[in-house]
């Protein structure tokens, strides 16, 4: 009798322990992880509107050499001109969950294939933060800034 008490103690307590990783910092970086992956899919399928509902309604996109985009209208106009480079794709050098949980930020690189003014192509390399909020249970995109080093 006290080894099965003793067995269903350590197995709630490890279940307990479980679900506050899941919502604790490790699983809100790994949420945010998805939406990345999601997002990238995203680019890849050239969907423009599904971009701009990450991000928060009054969501800010910081593109370079551009004005600011504010609101989902905007940002998925931005992103409609983004897509319509050759190629483009990115990837996450690490996300960071502040201890309140309510705030994030992920820096990563980016990689842009552009037209050329002689008609080929070149490749451009830059890197940015995207700042996650969660609101109402639900992340958010917040502010993304991105920048670009040059043509590669």
């Amino acid at each position: 009798m006290r080894i099965t008490h003793l067995t269903g103690v350590v197995l709630a307590t490890f279940i307990a322990a479980t679900t506050a990783m899941a919502s604790g910092p490790a699983g809100d970086a790994a949420r945010i992880q998805q939406l990345n992956e999601r997002w990238l899919a995203m680019v890849e399928a050239r969907d423009a509107p599904g971009i701009a509902a990450l991000y928060a309604e009054d969501g800010r996109l910081m593109p370079p050499a551009a004005p600011t985009a504010v609101g989902r209208d905007a940002i998925r106009e931005t992103w409609t001109a983004f897509l319509a480079a050759p190629a483009l794709s990115f990837g996450s050098h690490g996300i960071h969950v502040a201890d309140s949980g309510d705030m994030a930020y992920d820096t990563g690189w980016i990689e842009m294939t552009l037209a050329a003014a002689d008609g080929g192509t070149q490749t451009a390399r830059g890197k940015y933060v995207v700042v996650w909020e969660k609101r109402d249970g639900r992340w958010q995109v917040a502010v993304d800034i991105l920048n670009m080093d040059g043509p590669g």
